[in-house]
């Protein structure tokens, strides 16, 4: 929490004020309900949800204080699709629930929220857990191809746009029709 605290005042510091926020972080750790263990589903919570309620928590009132901005929380496609890894894909679809609540309550003070869910994308970090796998995943793709960080990038960039400014409270798909399928 000292750590996010401290983020957001590092920023007013050296800013003045604060008007984006893009909360990127997860770890994948786990697997099913039955070889997930308690600890390892504590700590996925603690990083890939409570990490951005704490940075909103801190965040909001100095974005409302600065005349309003946006935020968006990276989530996945895992929030609304099952792979077997019971403890990613709960925090994913919890991170859904906290962003429309923050986009609701803080409407009013000029402040949009909104999620993106990436698909499979072909990241460095993706690449360091389970290796080259585009040859595997991009037939299961109706654009037969992995994203890439710069597409995911690209769509935070709109959210936080002002050509975005009627948007909150919403969830960006961006998966390359893997969801329509």
């Amino acid at each position: 929490e000292d750590q996010c605290r401290g983020a957001v005042e590092a920023t007013i510091r050296t800013f003045s004020s604060l008007h984006l926020l893009v909360n990127n972080v997860g770890i994948a750790i786990g697997g099913n309900l039955l070889k997930t263990s308690t600890e390892n589903f504590d700590k996925m919570f603690a990083v890939n949800l409570r990490s951005h309620f704490l940075m909103m928590r801190y965040a909001v009132p100095e974005i409302a204080k600065a005349g309003g901005g946006a935020i968006v929380n990276v989530s996945s496609l895992a929030a609304m699709r099952s792979n077997s890894q019971i403890s990613y894909e709960a925090t994913k679809a919890a991170l859904l629930g906290l962003s429309r609540s923050a986009a609701v309550s803080h409407a009013r003070d000029n402040i949009r929220v909104n999620t993106i869910l990436p698909g499979l994308i072909d990241s460095s970090m993706v690449r360091r857990l389970v290796g080259d796998r585009e040859s595997t995943v991009a037939p299961r793709i109706p654009m037969r191809r992995q994203g890439t960080s710069w597409e995911i990038a690209n769509a935070i960039v709109f959210l936080l746009s002002d050509d975005a400014s009627y948007i909150t409270g919403t969830e960006l798909i961006v998966d390359g029709g893997l969801a329509a399928r």
